[in-house]
């Protein structure tokens, strides 16, 4: 379970860090989409984090 958890945690920080970067940039259609698609993104991998993070509390 332990080597399960960094994957997630990694998807968070980068994807984190790929919104910082189309935050800051003109949006255009294609921009607003790809922005929306890596949301989604850190979103799926938060919820993951928190999966595991239930596993360890119910052991």
């Amino acid at each position: 379970m332990q080597n399960r958890k960094p994957i997630p945690q990694n998807y968070v920080k980068t994807g984190r860090a790929w919104f910082a970067l189309l935050r800051d940039m003109t949006a255009a259609d294609a921009l607003t989409e790809f922005r929306v698609e890596v949301k989604a993104f850190v979103t799926r991998a938060e919820g993951e984090l928190e999966v595991i993070d239930g596993f360890a509390k119910e052991s």
